[in-house]
Parts: C-alpha cells; structure tokens; sequence
C-alpha cells in the first residue's frame, strides 16, 4: 500500500478516513438497498451483465444539441480524438457563454453500489477554467459543470463546486495539467466525492438520489483555448484505489 501524507488539507488519509457520511451503520440491512443484484455470499457484489456503462464521450449528441439550440455555424469548438476519450477546446473563449460541455455515450446504472471514473488534464490552455462533474441529458452543453440546473462540477481555476448555479463554495485544491481528477458516486451512501492524483477529497454533495439529477452522465466542460482532458471510464488503471475503497467500505458496514 501506498503511504500518503495527512498534512495536506483537503485530503483524507489513505485507506484510513475514505469520505463515509457520519451515521448509525449498525442498521444497515441488505434488504434496504434497493434494485440491487446481490450475488451469494457477496454483500455489494452486483450483475453488470445487463448494463451499459460509459465509455466515450458522445460528439453525436452534443452536435445534435447544437442544431436544436440552432448554435452549430459549421465547425466545432471541441475537437476529439478517435477513440472519444480526449477533448480538445478551439472555441473563441472569450466569455463564460463560449463554454463548451460534453457527456458520455451512456447513462450511469443506478443498480450500482460505486460508479467511478478519472480525468486527466492534459493541457489548461490559457486559463484553465476546466469543469469535471454530472450531469443529465438535458443539460445545456454551453456552460460548464455545476452553472446549470441539474449538473454538478469541480473546477480546476479556483477548487470551488458548483452545483444547479453559479456560485460555487470551496472544495479542494485547483488543479491543473497532469493532474488527474476523479469522480466517484457511491448509491448506497448517496453521496459524491473527488479524487485528485489518487487522493480522495472530502464529501462534495450527499443525498444525490434524491436530487433531480435522476439520470446520471459523467460532464466535462472547456472554456479557453487549448485546454485539453482525456477520459478514463476504467479502460485502464485507475489513479485512485478503486478497489481499497470497495473492500473498506464494505468491512464498514459488515462490522
């Protein structure tokens, strides 16, 4: 295992203090989660078998927006790579309303007990103002995470989160090139946390089911030239460990 310092203050020690919601966990019953697909002798083991997980980002459907909006004049102000996992920014910039959004190709299942993917930032262009969060579908793609209603976002400028608005609260550190930002929905304790460089930061938002953000899409959003992501939706390692946070969570709850 790695060994973390706890001297940074956003950041929650490794494998020690994951963000959990302070509560009675001695009640929990696996009756009481719903829609889930438990295997036998496995508590938070669930079927995926069914499922459609995010994989790519979708152009498709952020042309599509464009021409309803009546916004496409030809060309387009994010570029992406072949396989859909990088996003380059190209728009002018100049004002909060030259910001460019983009989901994924499919909807987070709900019938999960984590959903967890990472960005990395490999350009902040000239200002940096790069926005990592949710989303539903009918979010406007003209605006980064968190300004809309029915979107949440961690930026990358000031480490504020931004949630149906756009007045943010402080949240963690700014981030910036090389620096790889996570995203993780945990349904069972309804809440949405961040992870910078395999680091988690605290609790961002809780009770995110009962919210009007139903049906859930990973969001990113661009406002100045050159700024650059690449998506990781678990086709390769991930900087955080997935895997200790499962395995701890569920030795939380069996106790």
């Amino acid at each position: 295992k790695k060994n973390f310092s706890t001297s940074k203050k956003y950041f929650f020690f490794y494998c020690k203090n994951f963000p959990f919601l302070e509560r009675a966990h001695k009640n929990f019953l696996p009756s009481k989660i719903e829609n889930f697909f438990l295997k036998k002798n496995n508590l938070f083991g669930v079927s995926t078998e069914k499922f459609k997980f995010p994989k790519t980002w979708s152009i498709e459907k952020r042309y599509r927006w464009l021409f309803n909006k009546k916004k496409y004049f030809g060309w387009s102000d994010l570029e992406i790579s072949p396989n859909k996992l990088k996003i380059k920014y190209r728009g002018l910039g100049k004002t909060d309303e030259d910001a460019a959004g983009i989901f994924t190709d499919n909807f987070i299942p709900n019938n999960l007990f984590i959903f967890y993917f990472e960005i990395k930032i490999l350009n902040t262009g000239k200002n940096g103002f790069i926005g990592i969060g949710l989303c539903d579908k009918d979010t406007n793609l003209d605006r980064l995470p968190g300004w809309e209603k029915n979107s949440l976002g961690y930026h990358g400028d000031d480490g504020y989160f931004f949630r149906d608005s756009g007045t943010g609260t402080p949240y963690g550190p700014c981030f910036g090139k090389n620096d790889v930002i996570g995203v993780c929905l945990n349904f069972i304790e309804k809440i949405v946390f961040f992870t910078k460089n395999g680091l988690s930061l605290k609790i961002a938002f809780s009770k995110i089911l009962n919210t009007t953000l139903k049906n859930r899409l990973p969001f990113i959003g661009l406002r100045t030239k050159g700024e650059c992501i690449e998506a990781n939706f678990g086709n390769k390692v991930f900087e955080f460990d997935l895997n200790s946070y499962k395995t701890h969570f569920q030795k939380f709850y069996e106790k």
